[in-house]
């Protein structure tokens, strides 16, 4: 079980207007240096992804690549799935530290 299937389990979920991650999302994201793309989820964690992620040391998504629909669409996976490992690290960072808290060691 990876960290995201764990959050999820203990709780994890998205709030507020939940939309999916569009082609068009990603092309703004791609000509604008300033655009995120972001989520929010359960405990007012929000994070978000923003153009520096497409580097190589993280997604590694090549910017001049995405023409074809298919690489667009393992674009937007990759970017979902940031978002719910940030937003798991700190859902899990936040459990944690309320199990500290009552006593856990």
């Amino acid at each position: 079980m990876n960290k995201v299937e764990l959050a999820k389990l203990i709780g994890l979920h998205k709030t507020g207007y939940d939309q999916l991650i569009s082609k068009h999302d990603i092309f703004n994201l791609v000509e604008n240096e300033w655009m995120t793309i972001s989520e929010t989820f359960c405990g007012g964690i929000e994070v978000e992804v923003e153009q520096e992620d497409f580097s190589k040391d993280k997604l590694d998504i090549n910017l001049t690549g995405l023409e074809r629909d298919i690489d667009i669409k393992v674009c937007i996976k990759q970017v979902e799935g940031l978002l719910w490992e940030r937003a798991a690290d700190e859902y899990l960072k936040r459990v944690h530290n309320a199990a500290m808290l009552v006593g856990g060691k």
